[in-house]
């Protein structure tokens, strides 16, 4: 059976990385048959305003007053994983991909999922933290053992591709790893819902 798997970009501005590494993630990590299955969700595309419904998104049920609101939780739904890419800021998560978890919940809860996050020194670390928290303990997403932080420097918008593969080369195998991992939890899913 075939999995639709949401790759979510959690940065928006001008300069980011998130797009570069991205790519690195669909074509040097991924396999083929892997890289079939996925869809970028790029939260630039999405410009949706802080969360601003009614009902907690966990009262709500799904049912949501605000237009942007339903389709973003119809966009999201329609996955069976997901893979979060995020970079750390000021030792956490980026508003905009907080903001876009905080508006659902019944979309999210239970489906697996694996991080990955970047930052200078150690990797986004922090964001991974935060990221693991939000996503597995309030949420109840079924988070892979293994995530993926992923060291940057200060030159990586004026890297060449060839620079960016050494310079992400040191995560390849964790990375790796933990989409085998997300995998296997979206084979287990599969048999349990069979």
């Amino acid at each position: 059976m075939s999995n639709k798997i949401a790759l979510i970009m959690g940065s928006v501005r001008d300069s980011r990385i998130n797009p570069k590494l991205t790519n690195w993630i669909l074509e040097s990590v991924m396999t083929n048959e892997q890289r079939a299955q996925v869809e970028i969700i790029d939260l630039l595309e999405w410009n949706l305003p802080f969360f601003d419904e009614p009902k907690s998104p966990k009262a709500a049920l799904g049912k949501y007053e605000h237009e942007h609101s339903r389709k973003w939780a119809d966009k999201i739904k329609q996955y069976d994983g997901y893979i979060f890419v995020s970079p750390q800021y000021n030792f956490s998560v980026p508003a905009v991909l907080k903001n876009a978890i905080d508006y659902l919940y019944i979309e999210w809860t239970k489906k697996p999922a694996t991080i990955f996050t970047y930052g200078f020194g150690g990797g986004g670390l922090k964001s991974q933290e935060h990221l693991t928290i939000i996503l597995g303990e309030s949420i109840s997403m079924v988070l892979t053992q293994t995530k993926t932080p992923i060291v940057i420097n200060g030159s990586v918008n004026q890297s060449t591709n060839e620079q960016l593969q050494e310079l992400f080369q040191p995560s390849l195998e964790t990375g790796k790893k933990s989409i085998h991992e997300l995998f296997d939890l979206l084979s287990k899913n599969n048999k349990v819902s069979a």
